[in-house]
């Protein structure tokens, strides 16, 4: 999330003082971290059962269920992301800077909310995603 806001940041002052076809370049900052992961980080042993053969890997309905579920938020938040600037603009009612550092405080907050989503599932248990997706929800419509 944190790299999330900062990336939303640089692309916007591109974007703001450079033109829009410069905003892109922001993804050339994951190139780096690509060879450093590739580089550093261990492929994984495959995991087996305590007899020795592989083990099989299968999809818990509730797994593929709930997936679906937040592919979809994915989607609404992604669309309101890209379609803010143009609301903005269009009702004269800030600019384009003002807007990247608005969309680069968002991700910001989720750093917040991963501080806080241990304590929240632990307490909350399977309640967790419905309650956030009606609060979501509820946020679009205020």
């Amino acid at each position: 999330m944190l790299g999330n806001a900062l990336c939303t940041y640089v692309a916007g002052q591109l974007l703001v003082h450079v033109g829009w076809h410069s905003s892109f370049w922001v993804y050339a900052l994951s190139f780096p971290l690509a060879i450093l992961y590739f580089l550093y980080v261990p492929e994984p042993a495959p995991s087996k059962e305590a007899d020795g053969t592989p083990h099989k890997e299968s999809i818990n309905s509730k797994v593929f269920f709930w997936t679906l579920i937040l592919i979809i938020c994915q989607m609404a938040y992604t669309g309101s992301t890209l379609r803010i600037s143009e609301l903005v603009t269009s009702y004269h009612i800030g600019s384009l800077n003002g807007i990247a550092i608005v969309l680069s405080f968002a991700p910001a907050c989720g750093v917040i909310s991963e501080i806080f989503f241990g304590r929240l599932l632990h307490g909350m248990g399977t309640f967790l995603l419905p309650v956030t997706i009606f609060f979501a929800r509820v946020s679009v419509n205020c």
